[in-house]
């Protein structure tokens, strides 16, 4: 049984256990029987190899599409990835921009061991803002500033709070989507199950399972890249995600991306 740790913006501390348990109920509701037949990887057992993705740069234009067949542009997404060493270690450093067509700029910048892809930190900040998200990533401790929604809240209205979660082993970093599931040995039929740390989940069970499930190949267009061959990888995370990732590491490993949300809404990401 995990057991974890919270801590409030007013320092209130709350301890509890079950956790996982909970999460593991509530999201094995939509596809339990496909569930339980995966394998679990668990962050740091060998299974992940981040040396397979190499430094590169990435740039897609971001749409949404509405049932009725219209699509709209949300802006352009910018996607690098820098090899560092520190402390004798190779860092993985991913730097991302969302430019909304309305001037705002999210930057998303993550750092991970290159090899087993295991988080050192990860920051979001909006242009002209304080960072809704720094957390730093030490074993299974994961700990910094995040932000929470009160009950009843009008809209988005948020308040920052530093939070610590202490678990029984490390977790991957659901922020890196589609660089991650690159790291897996993506192949034909391939299927597995692993825990995450999600920025999207509500920040009393910030645990998410993600399901991978490798479901055909395609050659699709790149944009400037011409035709890239590419693993077609369904994931069911927080909503429900179909990746493109490149089966020669040598290209950017992310070509396209679609995520459909409830309501049949979709948002693209689309090389160019």
């Amino acid at each position: 049984m995990n057991r974890f740790v919270l801590v409030g913006a007013a320092g209130c501390v709350l301890v509890g256990t079950g956790l996982v348990r909970g999460l593991q109920a509530k999201q094995e509701s939509r596809k339990m029987q496909t569930a339980t037949e995966k394998a679990i990887v668990h962050a740091g057992d060998g299974t992940v190899n981040g040396l397979r993705i190499g430094a590169y740069e990435n740039v897609w234009n971001f749409y949404l599409t509405k049932k009725d067949g219209g699509r709209k542009l949300l802006g352009r997404w910018e996607d690098e990835v820098t090899i560092l060493e520190r402390d004798g270690k190779e860092v993985l450093q991913r730097v991302q921009h969302a430019r909304a067509e309305t001037g705002v700029v999210t930057t998303f910048i993550d750092e991970v061991d290159h090899a087993t892809f295991l988080s050192y930190t990860s920051h979001v900040q909006r242009s002209g803002q304080e960072p809704m998200f720094d957390l730093q990533f030490s074993g299974s401790t994961v700990k910094g500033l995040r932000p929470i929604l009160p009950h009843n809240a009008n809209g988005i209205e948020t308040v920052s709070s530093t939070t610590s979660i202490t678990l029984d082993e490390p977790v991957y970093n659901w922020n890196l989507w589609g660089v991650l599931v690159a790291a897996f040995p993506l192949d034909e039929g391939y299927s597995s199950r692993f825990l995450c740390y999600s920025m999207t989940a509500p920040a009393e069970s910030p645990l998410l399972w993600v399901d991978l499930d490798v479901v055909g190949r395609e050659t699709i267009d790149a944009g400037a890249r011409g035709e890239v061959d590419c693993w077609i990888v369904d994931v069911n995370a927080d909503a429900d995600w179909r990746l493109w990732i490149a089966t020669d590491p040598s290209y950017a490993p992310v070509v396209k991306i679609r995520i459909r949300s409830a309501n049949d809404v979709e948002r693209w990401w689309i090389p160019i």
